[in-house]
């Protein structure tokens, strides 16, 4: 999403040294063989930063990407606030097919403007 790049653009995607991103693999390892038993025996291949999805207006992306009907974005900055009422309008337009007009001015080829409150 063009919005979402312009947002990182100059952002750095690498660790400022290897030991300070293998610390962070083996944390997130660690993590993971509490769930998935034997996963910290696979090497890291590779350790990059994820920055967190926040759309560059500050308002959350609901919807099919242009052209790209099978696919649908749910992206927020207040994930944990707005899934409730999110997931539940975004399972009905993926279910039923139909758009939900409350999530009009969210979709993904709106025009982004930057606004600056974060």
């Amino acid at each position: 999403m063009a919005a979402h790049a312009m947002r990182l653009e100059g952002m750095p995607y690498d660790f400022p040294s290897q030991a300070f991103a293998m610390m962070h693999a083996e944390r997130i390892m660690a993590t993971a063989e509490e769930f998935l038993p034997g996963v910290s025996s696979v090497p890291v291949e590779q350790v990059l930063i994820g920055w967190r999805p926040l759309p560059i207006d500050g308002h959350p992306v609901l919807g099919a990407p242009e052209g790209m009907p099978e696919a649908y974005l749910a992206v927020m900055h207040s994930g944990v606030s707005l899934a409730p009422i999110a997931g539940s309008l975004a399972a009905r337009e993926i279910l039923t097919g139909e758009e939900v007009p409350t999530l009009g001015p969210y979709r993904p080829d709106r025009r982004f403007e930057t606004v600056r409150r974060y």
